[in-house]
């Protein structure tokens, strides 16, 4: 079984300014689309901040964490349902730099206790 035939005659050489064309215009393209749209967006892997973990032992939702955080500038924070329902598990998202974390556990637990 052949799959390229012993007879073919393919000049890629001579090509060669046509795949330069071609390549450089999608490079082009690659990189006027990061400009147009601000650049790539980074998770917060990449872009830095804060992922925690809370558990409520009665029923909440995600938009009551959300208002509870206010005071202390998180209200930008995602909050995320994670496992069953019944667990009242949630992830917290928030671009927090590291300077603000001394006692923002404590902080938020507070808030929390308070509001929740």
């Amino acid at each position: 079984m052949q799959f390229i035939k012993s007879d073919i005659n393919l000049d890629i050489i001579g090509k060669r300014k046509i795949g330069f064309y071609v390549s450089a215009s999608l490079i082009l393209a690659s990189i006027l689309s990061l400009i147009i749209h601000g650049g790539p967006k980074y998770g917060i892997d990449f872009a830095g901040g804060t992922v925690i973990q809370l558990k409520f032992s009665d029923s909440t939702s995600p938009d009551a964490i959300k208002s509870s955080l206010k005071p202390i500038n998180m209200h930008k924070a995602s909050v995320q349902q994670f496992g069953e329902e019944s667990e009242n598990e949630f992830l917290v998202r928030a671009d927090v730099s590291p300077d603000d974390l001394d006692g923002l556990g404590d902080k938020i637990k507070s808030l929390l206790e308070k509001i929740l």
